[in-house]
């Protein structure tokens, strides 16, 4: 699975389907997440004093994959 969040556009992308998520509450420190596979990296909002980050565990952004879930069950619902 390919992932994108894009904090200042509340936007979460799966696999190249981008969807806008309102009312995510993620760490408000993070401005984006890429997740290429099997592991991911975490862009800061002031990357001049923060480096980026590299993480293994996909249970990191489980709350981003749900709402993207909950707004693409809401998009083909509404047809």
């Amino acid at each position: 699975m390919r992932f994108t969040y894009v904090k200042a556009d509340q936007v979460v992308g799966i696999d190249g389907n981008f969807l806008k998520v309102e009312d995510v509450n993620f760490d408000p420190q993070v401005d984006a997440i890429q997740w290429y596979e099997t592991w991911g990296e975490i862009e800061f909002v002031n990357r001049q004093e923060r480096n980026n980050e590299r993480f293994e565990d996909i249970s990191y952004i489980e709350p981003l994959i749900d709402a993207w879930e909950y707004e693409d069950a809401k998009r083909r619902t509404a047809g």
